[in-house]
């Protein structure tokens, strides 16, 4: 088990999760854009991964126990962080358990759940005073480039390599709009549609939490969005997993 605290954490707050989830309106998402890096940055962050690879191998994390072990130290400084990794994962296991996943399966997704925000660790969301669309385009660029080192961290460790194909598929969307590759419909791995609409689920609740909104916009909001960023089946599970009010309303 990791011994001490790596680095400090600089996760996003519930307010700049709001940016990405527009409720009631559209998604933030989809579009990338290049974007040119400062060194110092780079430099940054290949410190950063270099030294949260080594925590993995390190700790020789081999099962589910020891990964959660070593991501909950990681985080240690950003309970928020830890919570959302913890009920992301819960609420994927129980959409795989609605869909029949398999025991290896659900391993797999539990274990790409709790990694889904590793880049984000490693290179955290900017903060910045452009406008709404130049941010935009910032952080969809950097979110791609999250993903990216994510599964380049998971990878190096051979038992989670399935993990790190969900994780890399996590923010693609049906109909083709999601990144880093645009894949679509049965083009992203089950387990990744599931894990995207799990990680969607728990953000929008703290973000109605946060706004005072009331927390049957969030299953709403997935309905919405069903058919274009994820996958119908996966949100019509989630619905009966959670036994939320939409199942009866929507006929789910």
């Amino acid at each position: 088990m990791a011994s001490a605290l790596l680095f400090e954490d600089h996760m996003p707050t519930a307010d700049l999760v709001a940016s990405r989830f527009e409720l009631g309106g559209r998604f933030p998402w989809g579009r990338e854009v290049p974007m040119r890096l400062p060194t110092s940055l780079d430099q940054t962050w290949t410190e950063r991964r270099a030294r949260v690879a080594a925590a993995f191998a390190d700790n020789a994390v081999a099962c589910t126990p020891t990964l959660i072990a070593v991501v909950s130290t990681l985080y240690k400084r950003s309970p928020e962080t830890l919570g959302h990794a913890q009920r992301v994962a819960a609420v994927a296991t129980r959409i795989g358990e609605e869909l029949r996943f398999t025991t290896r399966e659900l391993d797999h997704l539990e274990r790409a759940a709790w990694l889904h925000d590793l880049g984000r660790f490693v290179a955290p969301d900017p903060e910045s005073e452009a406008t709404e669309d130049e941010l935009i385009d910032l952080t969809t660029s950097r979110w791609a480039r999250q993903v990216d080192i994510a599964v380049d961290i998971i990878e190096s460790v051979p038992v989670l390599r399935p993990a790190a194909a969900l994780v890399r598929a996590s923010r693609e969307c049906i109909d083709g709009s999601g990144y880093p590759q645009g894949l679509r419909g049965g083009e992203i791995p089950l387990g990744a549609r599931v894990l995207h609409v799990a990680d969607t689920f728990d953000a929008l609740s703290a973000v109605c939490a946060s706004l005072g909104v009331g927390q049957d916009a969030v299953p709403a909001e997935l309905v919405r969005n069903s058919g274009s960023r994820f996958d119908p089946a996966v949100v019509a599970a989630c619905l009966r997993a959670l036994d939320t009010p939409q199942v009866a309303a929507q006929g789910l």
